[in-house]
């Protein structure tokens, strides 16, 4: 996103009248990629860990039928 020229074009040409630059405009989607990054590996992260957490309840109620 970050490289395509339309969303900075856009961003650029909204936001000029606030005194936003193009570095600026530049570092914000930056950032915004970045937590959008962080988040799906975040959400990645917990569905592994619930996905575990639920194997290995299913390993130790599967050992108590014996």
């Amino acid at each position: 996103m970050k490289n395509y020229d339309i969303f900075t074009s856009c961003f650029l040409e909204a936001w000029m009248d606030h005194g936003v630059t193009e570095d600026e405009v530049r570092q914000m989607l930056c950032k915004v990629i970045r937590n959008v990054h962080g988040r799906e590996r975040f959400r990645r992260y917990q569905n592994r860990k619930r996905e575990r957490e639920l194997t290995e309840s299913c390993i130790y109620s599967d050992e108590d039928d014996f």
